[in-house]
């Protein structure tokens, strides 16, 4: 869905369980995956190819600080230039590289899960709803035990 600021919102919720991205999921982008180290591998992969970058996105970003309130989380638009290094990448996080539009500073790291609007391009948002949707059930698990 298509909002104010031309961004492609990345779908958050999910039915309990959607086959078709399963099986997407289970037959293209992991299949030959072994280990936690070959499935990061594999999603990276997949990632770096099916995001397109560069492309604009609003990203949530958070600032630590001292106090009670010690985290701030706020949304910024960012332009994503490209994954990070796959050493920064893991199995439960995957991580874009981006500057601030209104800044330009050196690049920065940015949560691919942190990301709630992007421009809009099918394959792009697919890649990323894939991994919003896999990710939160690798989550689910860890929660369970």
């Amino acid at each position: 869905m298509t909002n104010f600021h031309g961004l492609t919102d990345i779908p958050r919720r999910f039915p309990e369980t959607d086959p078709g991205r399963e099986e997407r999921i289970d037959n293209e982008i992991i299949v030959d995956a072994y280990g936690d180290e070959g499935i990061a591998s594999s999603w990276y992969y997949y990632l770096e190819e099916k995001l397109r970058f560069p492309f604009k996105a609003m990203v949530l970003t958070h600032r630590y600080r001292p106090g009670p309130k010690s985290v701030a989380t706020s949304v910024s638009q960012v332009e994503l230039i490209g994954m990070a290094p796959l050493s920064r990448c893991g199995y439960h996080q995957m991580w874009a590289m981006g500057v601030l539009s209104l800044r330009r500073d050196a690049p920065l790291h940015f949560f691919l899960s942190d990301i709630i609007e992007i421009e809009p391009e099918e394959e792009r948002e697919t890649a990323l709803t894939d991994w919003v949707y896999w990710n939160r059930e690798q989550l689910a698990e860890i929660w369970e035990q």
